[in-house]
């Protein structure tokens, strides 16, 4: 001991990094010069973006700041960053939450105002954690109307679920009233005013703005975890942004199952007919479709058609591609689809009425036009909804 102890401190310091940071802070009790040692920032610095991913922008800081970034704001914080899933009754949610400018940052992140799903996503900082310039941790919440304030995080079970609550709910109540709060968000939800409502979407209109009314102050969430990469894949999994007819553009993960012999899109967001966390759409890898232009002229005449049994000797990666048209029995959601696919599959499509009742099964065309685009034809409905995979960096 007596020969590490007498290490310059810069050298013992950097020994000393090699622990992981949670074990430094017990190293302070050896002897005074080890205590020395272990407050060179930098090393803080280093655990900081080895342990949480965390970088940091150019510039000077005070003293000891990045060792109250990581034992104050990390340590108990960081195993926040990712992506969560918002519980917020048949809608849901999707909220990222980052590291930027020294606090962790989290974001909801909505999908893009119906028909676009190729455009961004539309992002609402919800709250924030950091430090106050006395090192002191400071929560606050990001929305309402009167700018960030005072709140709370309360951590539950094995990390796995985290609730945010804002301290003011009065800051979240609009200075004009509830009915110029309906109009923005309809605004900003549909990309019209009020008065374009239609009549048949007021009602839909009206129930979500009054589930997300509720969770305004009050944030739970749950952990949720990117797929893994798969090997051979039509198309990578991921998160997607999908058509759902009145209810708007909602949010998806694809994955496949362990044999990939089927892929599975998963509801992030939803709506009342079919909420959040349902299997939205089933397709079976192992039941390709090929069609000529002409067999695509109607639905009705591709459900007459008798498909042959694939051969179990062709991949789906070795599939040949095909033209691609929307049926002129259909109703389109997307005005210039691609004109050929990768390949087409049978699958089966979750409908419901309202509430998620009578729940059933409905056919499905699955139709993987590229790496970040896939598609599906909803047979007994009619219509065809198109789907966009998030570049985002949501990880």
């Amino acid at each position: 001991m007596a020969v590490i102890d007498e290490l310059p401190p810069e050298l013992l310091a950097h020994l000393l990094s090699f622990l992981p940071g949670r074990e430094l802070g017990k190293m302070c009790r050896v002897s005074r010069r080890f205590q020395k040692s272990i407050k060179i920032d930098s090393v803080w610095q280093m655990k900081c973006t080895q342990e949480y991913g965390v970088q940091f922008s150019k510039g000077a800081r005070t003293e000891s700041y990045f060792y109250n970034i990581y034992t104050k704001v990390l340590i108990r914080y960081g195993h926040m960053l990712g992506i969560w899933q918002l519980e917020r009754g048949p809608y849901g949610g999707l909220v990222n939450i980052k590291f930027i400018d020294g606090k962790l940052l989290a974001v909801e992140c909505f999908p893009p105002v119906d028909p676009h799903v190729t455009h961004p996503l539309r992002l609402e900082e919800l709250f924030s954690i950091g430090l106050t310039e006395n090192y002191t941790v400071e929560i606050q919440c990001l929305g309402g109307f009167c700018g960030p304030h005072p709140g709370k995080i309360k951590q539950e079970g094995d990390d796995e679920t985290i609730t945010f609550k804002c301290a003011n709910h009065e800051k979240h109540r609009h200075p004009l009233g509830l009915q110029q709060d309906l109009a923005r968000w309809i605004a900003q939800e549909r990309n019209y005013s009020m008065e374009s409502v239609l009549l048949h979407e007021e009602e839909l209109h009206a129930l979500k703005f009054e589930a997300l009314q509720k969770s305004r102050c009050r944030y739970k969430l749950k952990g949720l975890c990117m797929p893994e990469f798969k090997p051979g894949a039509l198309i990578q999994p991921g998160i997607f942004k999908g058509h759902y007819g009145s209810h708007g553009v909602e949010l998806m993960m694809l994955t496949y199952d362990d044999e990939k012999s089927e892929a599975l899109v998963t509801k992030i967001t939803g709506d009342p007919n079919v909420p959040a966390n349902k299997v939205s759409i089933r397709a079976d890898l192992h039941r390709p479709i090929i069609l000529n232009q002409e067999q695509q002229r109607s639905i009705n005449l591709m459900e007459d058609i008798d498909f042959p049994e694939p051969s179990p000797d062709v991949a789906v990666h070795n599939l040949p591609e095909q033209p691609f048209t929307i049926p002129d029995d259909c109703i389109e959601r997307y005005k210039y689809p691609p004109k050929t696919c990768r390949a087409r599959f049978h699958g089966t499509g979750q409908i419901a009425g309202h509430g998620f009742v009578d729940p059933a099964l409905s056919p499905v065309h699955w139709i993987v036009f590229d790496e970040h685009t896939f598609g599906t034809l909803w047979m007994e409905l009619r219509c065809f909804s198109m789907y966009s995979r998030v570049h985002e960096n949501l990880t």
